[in-house]
């Protein structure tokens, strides 16, 4: 081995050091009782579960002052300032343990009692309070190393919003009374965990409470009212304070759920989602609609031609049955034509001239009541007997059918009470002439006319200008008469000829009286003569043999004017039937 000499050594020298102080004692004393040693500080460190002195300013406890004990940092004090709110029970314990074998009154001098009395109290003052669980919650809810920051909303929050909203949400998370806590998750969760997440979120339940932070001292107070009203001073103050910490942390989900990127992906799904489920349900719908409307179709085509089936079978039926009724009438007109040529041929069955009105009129009632089969048997017994047995068939079937009449009457007379019960009478009486009017209103404006019974109504008063019958009496009499089974029919049948020649003497008899003959045939009809015509055209039927002729008889003319008159009237109408056409 080689030496080599660098350079000479100075000689040795003595340096007084003189103490600053007091405190500058304390401080070595404290020095040389828990030992410089590094190892044996970090195995007490480990062994005292992190305790230590406050490392940011070694003269911490030099700045204590036990009347603002509530204003201080009680996990410093006790060595716990890196653990804090970890810090367990026993770990708490130890620490106090250790600061008051430290810093007891009774293991510094004389000279020192006073200050260690102060840091005595102090840390007296922290353990009161963390080891109390209900104190040590309340001053952890206010402690001043808690972060309450919340991120806001912008581009960079959104950009790097795990990062970013991860770390805040674990430290909020110690707040909630239910635990565990679901984590926010990455960009891989699922949309159950990402509700689930933001649901809890949403209905937070925090235990952080403001208690300690009270400015009234209950204890303090000198009377039970004091008190009260202390209570409810703080009692407010926490309650606002704790809206505050409500409104902060829901502000937190709602940056949080509008800066996070899978809300918007997931939006997005399900907008597409639902897009293509109504696209779906479009097509199907389409499809439904498309086949229905093929069925439709087929069904109103197959329908159509059911229809039209049945409207031809019906046509046939219809020109069938009206074929028959036609040929029917026809014959029943033949035969009533060939009954009254029989009558005709036996004299109407009289034997003096004043018994002939009589006999026609009992000929027509005949004629208008009997059925073709009855009318014709009686016609083959008139054509086949005697003049004395024809006339005794005549008046035996002309008094079958005055019984058969008065049986219908009697019957109707049975029903009509029960038929005046169900409705309401008349306020006037219906006579003869009213009831025919009546019949021929029904028939000449049918079911489904506009304003039908005040036409009825109008069409009786234009008649009869004396009678004021409303459509309420029209409707009841109309009820009225369909239950009495066409005896009104019968009856007018009956009396109708009767009636008729009665008017037509009277009026022939005072048109001539009247008027000269050379006013009454010079070409020209006066409104009466017209009405009268009118009136038997309707009067006399199309199938009398003689009809013109009772026609020129009532009218009080000629029977070529009659028929003259009446071919005028008919191109008249056809004349106005072309002009409307047109």
């Amino acid at each position: 081995m080689e030496c080599r000499i660098v350079a000479r050594i100075s000689a040795p020298a003595t340096l007084r050091v003189e103490s600053v102080g007091r405190w500058f004692e304390e401080i070595r004393r404290g020095e040389i009782h828990s030992g410089v040693n590094s190892e044996k500080k970090k195995r007490e460190k480990l062994e005292d579960g992190g305790e230590s002195e406050p490392e940011n300013d070694p003269l911490y406890y030099l700045t204590l002052d036990p009347k603002e004990w509530k204003s201080q940092d009680h996990y410093a004090v006790l060595g716990l300032e890196k653990v804090r709110f970890n810090a367990a029970d026993d770990d708490i314990k130890k620490a106090y343990k250790k600061k008051v074998l430290k810093h007891h009154p009774d293991k510094k001098g004389a000279s020192a009692e006073r200050q260690e009395d102060d840091i005595f109290t102090c840390i007296k003052r922290a353990y009161e309070v963390l080891g109390d669980p209900v104190r040590r919650r309340a001053y952890d809810s206010i402690d001043s190393h808690n972060d309450d920051t919340i991120p806001s909303v912008n581009s960079q929050s959104k950009e790097t919003f795990f990062e970013v909203f991860t770390s805040v949400f674990q430290n909020n998370a110690r707040w909630s009374r239910a635990q565990p806590v679901p984590s926010l998750g990455t960009h891989t969760s699922t949309v159950d965990e990402v509700n689930a997440f933001y649901s809890f979120w949403y209905a937070f339940d925090s235990w952080r409470e403001f208690s300690y932070l009270d400015e009234e001292d209950t204890e303090k107070a000198e009377s039970r009212d004091e008190r009260r009203w202390m209570e409810k001073q703080n009692k407010i103050v926490r309650q606002e304070r704790r809206r505050e910490e409500v409104a902060r942390i829901r502000q937190l989900v709602d940056n949080s759920y509008a800066c996070d990127p899978r809300i918007k992906r997931f939006k997005e799904e399900e907008k597409q989602r639902k897009l293509a489920e109504k696209k779906a349900k479009q097509d199907a719908a389409r499809a439904v609609a498309e086949q229905k409307e093929k069925a439709a179709q087929e069904a109103e085509a197959a329908e159509q031609k059911l229809r039209e089936e049945a409207e031809r079978k019906a046509r046939e039926e219809t020109a069938a049955a009206k074929k028959e009724r036609e040929s029917k009438k026809k014959e029943l007109r033949k035969e009533r034509k060939n009954f009254r040529t029989v009558c005709q041929k036996q004299n109407n069955f009289s034997e003096n001239e004043s018994e002939i009105p009589q006999r026609a009129e009992q000929i027509e009632v005949l004629c208008q009541v009997l059925s073709i089969d009855r009318l014709q048997a009686l016609r083959l017994q008139i054509e086949k007997g005697s003049s004395d047995e024809a006339k005794k068939a005549f008046l035996h079937e002309m008094d079958k059918v005055k019984e058969e009449e008065r049986l219908q009457r009697e019957s109707a007379s049975k029903r009509e009470p029960q038929q005046t019960a169900k409705q309401p009478h008349s306020k006037t009486r219906w006579n003869e002439e009213e009831l025919k009017l009546l019949v021929k209103a029904v028939q000449r404006y049918p079911a489904g006319t506009i304003n039908r019974w005040e036409q009825i109504a109008s069409f009786i008063t234009a008649h009869v200008p004396s009678s004021t019958k409303t459509p309420e009496e029209i409707i009841s009499q109309v009820k009225r008469q369909q239950s009495l089974d066409d005896s009104l029919k019968l009856e007018a049948n009956r009396t109708a000829f009767s009636k008729f020649d009665q008017e037509h003497i009277s009026r022939v008899s005072s048109a001539a009286v009247s008027q000269e003959p050379t006013q009454r045939y010079d070409g020209r009809w006066s409104a009466e003569e017209q009405r009268w015509l009118e009136e038997a055209l309707r009067t006399v039927p199309t199938s009398a043999a003689d009809r013109w002729d009772r026609i020129a008889s009532h009218v009080g003319r000629s029977k070529k004017e009659c028929m003259k008159r009446c071919k005028e009237l008919v191109k008249m109408v056809q004349a106005k039937k072309g002009e409307k056409s047109s």
